[in-house]
């Protein structure tokens, strides 16, 4: 990898760590949604045994939170959607292509939270068995 771009793959994985901008969810949440994404992940984190990661009402903010940025995307769609009685055909041709792209970004946006949500919680049930069988 140095030899491409002229960093090590550890300097590469600390830019990249360092830029969460840069990390899938992030490029898909606004600035207050980030914000409520890492303290759902520090709640993961933090927790002591199983049953705190099992938290019926820890799932549902966390379910909550999916729900609210996917209703930012509707909302932003249907904006775009609105706006759809045109008579200038690049105008529709270029709405045609946000919508789409929304929509996108909507359907990669929930597929990344849920899977990052899933993972953590799995590797740190694996921590918590671990550190019980121990």
């Amino acid at each position: 990898m140095k030899k491409i771009t002229g960093i090590t793959a550890e300097r590469y994985e600390d830019i990249v760590a360092e830029k969460k901008y840069y990390n899938i969810p992030y490029i898909y949440l606004n600035e207050d949604e980030a914000v409520e994404y890492e303290l759902l992940l520090r709640e993961i984190h933090h927790s002591n045994d199983i049953y705190e990661l099992i938290n019926p009402l820890k799932e549902q903010q966390r379910i909550k939170f999916i729900h609210k940025v996917l209703l930012r995307y509707k909302q932003e769609y249907d904006c775009l959607t609105k706006s759809k009685n045109s008579e200038n055909y690049e105008e529709l041709i270029l709405n045609y292509i946000d919508r789409t792209g929304k929509d996108h970004d909507a359907k990669k946006a929930y597929s990344s939270l849920v899977r990052r949500f899933g993972n953590e919680i799995k590797r740190m049930r694996e921590e918590v068995l671990i550190k019980i069988s121990e």
